[in-house]
């Protein structure tokens, strides 16, 4: 086993390999989560899908996501977890980890900020202005659990 040079106690085991994880996760991102919660101690963080786009996140993070059809005050579910990394564990989902949950409370509903879209086509006089502001939900993350 690998001795730390500044500490006399053997290095942390990375159970992280490249062929175990699924196509749709960057194995960098995943190996640079591992080697961040082993310097954070036995935080959980998880890496969910929700809205076509991935999220990380542990106890108590707020994020903004994709709206969700959930008033505010109530919680929500998301079971698509691909990821599950407890201290210096990596737990990959093929292609979701099993049993796996996260439980979040919804703080907010709202419309994020206005963006122009404009059409322009040289030399023929065409030019179109549209608006859009994306909806999103904000959401508490409370706990993650896994069975299994």
């Amino acid at each position: 086993m690998l001795q730390n040079p500044k500490v006399d106690k053997p290095a942390p085991t990375c159970y992280y390999s490249k062929t175990a994880l699924s196509g749709s996760l960057n194995a960098a991102k995943a190996a640079t989560l591992v080697s961040e919660s082993k310097n954070g101690g036995k935080k959980v963080k998880a890496i969910i899908k929700t809205g076509g786009k991935q999220y990380t996140v542990s106890e108590n993070d707020i994020i903004t996501i994709e709206k969700l059809t959930v008033s505010e005050g109530e919680t929500v579910e998301f079971e698509e977890v691909l990821v599950i990394i407890d201290g210096d564990k990596l737990t990959v989902g093929k292609p979701l980890v099993k049993g796996a949950k996260v439980i979040a409370k919804v703080l907010a509903q709202g419309k994020d900020r206005k963006i122009i879209v404009f059409k322009y086509k040289p030399k023929k006089g065409y030019h179109k202005t549209q608006g859009h502001r994306q909806s999103f939900t904000k959401v508490q993350i409370e706990k993650i659990e896994v069975n299994g």
